[in-house]
């Protein structure tokens, strides 16, 4: 924390050697015996499919520059990167699994706020709020085929809202994005 409290800055580095992920394929190997080419079929089966690197940086900021009002802000990263991936769990797939990237996991979020407080003399509060985020392209399968590609979107949203003088009831109108 820093100017008297009202700046508050968090962040977190890591790094995970994660090992023996388990992911449910969409596209699984046929057996001989029911299909002697061993084409691949759909399927939902859980599987090793491997060991993965995954590095992180995150950050953080709430500041308060006045009575009432708070900016916020944050920001991540995400490096995803295959060490081994086991040949028999993504059969079928024509695309090189150590080029992919695990499901629902982007490489950048980003998200913004501004909130404002007006007090009233002892009978309650009313706020505004602002606020937005970021999220960069995901894949919803193991594969990373196009067909299962999440596009990078942006959201918006505003939120006003009556709080009693306690705390204990509030009213709010809200436009989510």
């Amino acid at each position: 924390t820093f100017l008297d409290n009202t700046l508050q800055l968090n962040t977190a580095v890591f790094f995970n050697d994660y090992q023996d992920i388990q992911l449910v394929l969409s596209q699984c190997e046929v057996p001989p015996f029911i299909d002697p080419d061993g084409i691949a079929g759909p399927c939902l089966k859980p599987a090793n499919v491997g060991d993965a690197d995954i590095k992180g940086l995150e950050l953080e900021a709430m500041w308060y520059p006045t009575d009432g009002l708070m900016l916020d802000a944050s920001a991540s990263w995400l490096d995803f990167e295959y060490t081994y991936v086991d040949p028999v769990a993504l059969v079928g797939s024509s695309i090189d699994p150590m080029d992919m990237i695990s499901p629902y996991t982007p490489e950048e979020k980003f998200s913004g706020g501004i909130q404002y407080t007006f007090g009233t003399s002892g009978s309650g509060s009313f706020t505004v709020r602002l606020d937005g985020s970021y999220q960069s392209k995901q894949y919803a399968d193991p594969t990373n085929k196009p067909v299962n590609k999440i596009d990078s979107y942006a959201l918006f949203n505003a939120l006003a809202w009556w709080e009693g003088a306690n705390g204990d009831w509030r009213i709010q109108l809200e436009w989510l994005n």
